[in-house]
C-alpha cells in the first residue's frame, strides 16, 4: 500500500506553496496511488474474482495487483486526502484492485491518457472498464496510437525482433534499456495536463476548448495519433475504433476466459 502523502505535502510548506488543493499525477502502479489517494479502497472481492488461472494471460498487470490477496484487509489504511482536487493518470494499474464499487466514488475531475499498444495495461480489457466505472462527471479519456507502457531503447528493440544483442538487465541499468517518450507524447502530456490543471485546479474557464478534440486532433502527430474523449461525448469509445471487446460495458473477464476455455488444445 502506498503511503499517505501528508508528511511530504507538509514538507512544501516552507516554499509557501497553496496546497489546500493539489493535483496527483501518476503512471502505472503510481496511478493507482494516486486513485488511492482519491479515496479508492482496495476492493478484496474483486481480486478474487479476477484472481483465477489464465486471467494473467490477458492482463499482465494482474501479476502486481493479485499480490494484494496477501495483505491483510484489516492492516490496510484509509488514503484518503481531501486536499487533492485532481487527478492526471498514465496507463493505470489498478481495475482488479478497486472495481467498480471503488471507482465509483471517484469523484474528482480526472485526465485519462491510454497507449494503443499497452501489453502490461490493456487498453480494451484493462482501461476502458475502469475509466467506464469512475464516478466522475468531469473525466477525460486520451489515446495515443502506436504507444506502449513503456518505450525501449532502439537496440534492445532490435534484440527483441532477434537483430542484436540487448545490453545486460538489472536495477543499474535500466536506463540502458528504457528510453524516454517520444516527443509527441510529451507534447500532449504537456498540452492537455496545462489545460485540465488550469480548468479544474485554478477553476480557470478559458482554458476549456482546449479539453476538445478537435484540439487534440491540432496537437496530434504521426504515428502517434492523438484521440480524445471528453465528458460532452460520454461513452463514445466507439470513436477510437478499439476492438469489440469494448461492448463488454462490465468490464468481466469471465466471458473471455470463458471463450478461451472452448478453444481446442493442440495435440
Amino acid at each position: 500500500s502506498p503511503l499517505p502523502p501528508s508528511p511530504p505535502l507538509q514538507n512544501l510548506n516552507r516554499y509557501h506553496l497553496q496546497l489546500d488543493r493539489v493535483a496527483v499525477f501518476g503512471h502505472s502502479f503510481g496511478a493507482y496511488t494516486a486513485l488511492a489517494l482519491a479515496g479508492a479502497r482496495i476492493n478484496f472481492d474483486q481480486l478474487r474474482q479476477d484472481c483465477q488461472p489464465g486471467a494473467m494471460l490477458l492482463d499482465l498487470s494482474l501479476l502486481l495487483q493479485c499480490r494484494a490477496l496477501e495483505l491483510d484487509p484489516a492492516q490496510v489504511p484509509e488514503l484518503k486526502d481531501d486536499r487533492i482536487a485532481a487527478l492526471i493518470l498514465a496507463d493505470p494499474v489498478g481495475r482488479s484492485l478497486f472495481g467498480p464499487r471503488e471507482l465509483g466514488r471517484i469523484h474528482l475531475p480526472l485526465l485519462w491518457s491510454g497507449a494503443q499498444r499497452d501489453p502490461l495495461t490493456p487498453l480494451v480489457l484493462s482501461q476502458v472498464p475502469a475509466f467506464r466505472w469512475l464516478g466522475s462527471e468531469d473525466k477525460y479519456f486520451a489515446v495515443a496510437e502506436a504507444a506502449s507502457h513503456l518505450h525501449f531503447q532502439r537496440n534492445v528493440g532490435a534484440a527483441i525482433h532477434g537483430q542484436g544483442t540487448a545490453p545486460p538487465l538489472g536495477i543499474q541499468s535500466l536506463q540502458a534499456w528504457i528510453a524516454p517518450p517520444p516527443p509527441a507524447l510529451q507534447d500532449y502530456t504537456n498540452a492537455l495536463g496545462l489545460a485540465f490543471l488550469h480548468s479544474y485546479l485554478l477553476q480557470d474557464d478559458r482554458y476549456r476548448p482546449y479539453l476538445q478534440p478537435g484540439y487534440a486532433q491540432q496537437l496530434s502527430q504521426a504515428p502517434y495519433h492523438l484521440r480524445l474523449l471528453s465528458p460532452a461525448w460520454g461513452d463514445r469509445f466507439s470513436e477510437f475504433h478499439l476492438p469489440n471487446q469494448t461492448s463488454q460495458t462490465d468490464g468481466s473477464l469471465q466471458p473471455v476466459l470463458s471463450a478461451l476455455e472452448q478453444l481446442p488444445l493442440r495435440p
